[in-house]
């Protein structure tokens, strides 16, 4: 019998085919075979097209599935990012509502209520917060840090003085009687509607993940600033929250929301300052500055987080013309791209 030499093309093409990466894979015969034939409907599947089992079934579920994890990445980056963005002109849209209502405590003749106007207060709360992430980042820390006093000490200012001089609701109006006042159809879906608000309350823990390159042993303050940050603030939401419903004053569908007739400010929160003062403008005035001041912070705040968002995307080039937008550094001297 003669006995042709074997095609050193076919052994190296069988031999990478043989080869594997993961160590725990059996090379005896038997295994080889069992590998390669797979569960009973596979040998059938091979049958049917004629074609003989050569590689191994070595892939499961879990593995296919990781060859997709990097398109849904690219996904969750895009949206992540785009999110950030877009939510800096809610948070000014909310400065300026503010504004808005305090020009018209102050003038209620003014006209301030076109949709225009309060597009051309946006615009102007994000040039004036983009500026200053431009041209004060070296302070933003300082001022950060300011306005935590300022909201801790602002949460009891508005406490003392709604709970002293407001006219308090019954308990049982508080806790027990729920009411449909957007017009949902019932309860269950005016709460559900409702509690997509108080979701912008998680932005600021969000925020600061993204600034974790510039915090020092980020690692271990990062982790604690987040969760002692939500679970304070969560207690200090639902004290003011059950204030505020405790506070609203009677006839509050009319005197607080304006139902059947406009209020002085269309701002509810002012309104209820407003109506617990006795129509002090003084010291209305001078509660809603501090919001009106809290709520710029925030809007710093966003712009500052979704540069940072934006540009480590780029620097992972998740965008287009991502050697644009990375150019420079954020931080200390952002660049003007990133923003």
């Amino acid at each position: 019998m003669e006995l042709s030499e074997p095609n050193p093309i076919d052994e190296k093409s069988n031999a990478q085919t043989e080869v594997t990466s993961t160590s725990d894979v059996d090379f005896s015969t038997e295994s080889v075979q069992e590998q390669k034939d797979g569960a009973s409907h596979d040998v059938y599947d091979m049958s049917r097209m004629g074609k003989r089992r050569e590689l191994r079934r070595i892939f499961r579920f879990i593995s296919i599935v990781g060859s997709v994890m990097k398109p849904l990445g690219y996904l969750v980056g895009w949206s992540s990012a785009f999110g950030w963005v877009t939510g800096c002109p809610s948070a000014a849209q909310l400065t300026a509502t503010l504004v808005r209502g305090l020009v018209l405590l102050r003038n209620p003749n003014a006209s301030v209520d076109a949709l225009w106007q309060t597009t051309l207060f946006i615009m102007l709360f994000l040039v004036a917060a983009a500026a200053l992430n431009i041209f004060c980042a070296r302070q933003l820390p300082v001022t950060e840090g300011i306005f935590v006093v300022v909201h801790v000490v602002g949460f009891f200012v508005f406490m003392i003085v709604l709970w002293v001089t407001s006219d308090h609701a019954p308990a049982k109006q508080v806790f027990t009687q729920f009411q449909d006042n957007g017009g949902w159809g019932n309860t269950g879906l005016s709460a559900l509607v409702g509690i997509t608000t108080p979701l912008w309350c998680f932005l600021g823990p969000d925020a600061g993940a993204h600034m974790s390159e510039e915090l020092k042993d980020a690692s271990r303050v990062l982790p604690s600033a987040m969760m002692w940050g939500s679970f304070f603030n969560a207690l200090l939401g639902l004290l003011m929250l059950i204030t505020l419903c405790f506070c609203l004053g009677p006839d509050w569908q009319d005197n607080v929301l304006g139902l059947t007739n406009p209020t002085q400010t269309g701002i509810s929160i002012i309104q209820v300052l407003y109506n617990s003062t006795d129509s002090m403008i003084a010291a209305t005035t001078f509660m809603t500055t501090i919001l009106i001041l809290l709520s710029m912070v925030g809007t710093i705040t966003c712009i500052a987080s979704s540069s940072r968002q934006v540009w480590a995307f780029a620097r992972d080039k998740g965008f287009p013309f991502s050697s644009y937008i990375e150019y420079g550094q954020v931080g200390i001297y952002p660049s003007t791209p990133s923003l």
